[in-house]
């Protein structure tokens, strides 16, 4: 539970600072990730997979170049070109991506139907049962479920089950039934 809740609030804290754009961009996602890596490395044992802890930490390594990348190229390249635009044309930019955002945003939005297809999947039923509890035909299932990988991106139970506990579908405690 304890890594349960270092993750959430290590996520919830990365994506706020992300959010507030890149006049504000610091180390301060590069200490988020160096001080999760320490907190697993040093407090991590016991009854924990060993494996599991070994590839969150190689992940959270990954994701440090990555990020070291990215900020190099930000300084280098995307920051002398924002300061070489004038006001106009950083207006016209902000309004095309923020449309661009709010698109993108509505067509990946579960519907309240696929939501009840995702937890049921996520409770492990078969199509026709999700079928037979919905009242729906089991082409229509089949449809939902393409429509919710088409939206997540994810394709297994156990990342759908991942997604919906994230997005607050389903909690970590619920029961199959």
């Amino acid at each position: 539970k304890l890594l349960h809740k270092i993750f959430y609030q290590f996520k919830s804290e990365l994506s706020e600072h992300l959010q507030q754009g890149l006049e504000q961009l610091s180390d301060y996602p590069n200490e988020l990730l160096h001080d999760l890596k320490n907190i697993i490395i040093r407090h991590i044992s016991g009854n924990f997979n060993q494996n599991l802890a070994y590839a969150v930490i190689f992940s959270i390594t990954a994701l440090e170049k990555e990020l070291h990348i990215h900020n190099r190229l930000l300084e280098k390249v995307l920051r002398p070109k924002l300061k070489e635009l004038d006001s106009g044309h950083i207006e016209h930019l902000n309004h095309t991506f923020s449309d661009e955002h709010k698109l993108q945003e509505e067509n990946k939005q579960l519907t309240n139907r696929e939501i009840e297809v995702l937890k049921l999947i996520v409770q492990g039923r078969l199509n026709k049962e999700i079928a037979d509890k919905l009242n729906i035909s089991l082409n229509t299932v089949l449809s939902h479920r393409k429509n919710i990988i088409a939206k997540t991106g994810i394709k297994t139970v156990s990342g759908l089950t991942f997604y919906s506990i994230s997005n607050g579908y389903v909690s970590p405690g619920d029961h199959v039934v």
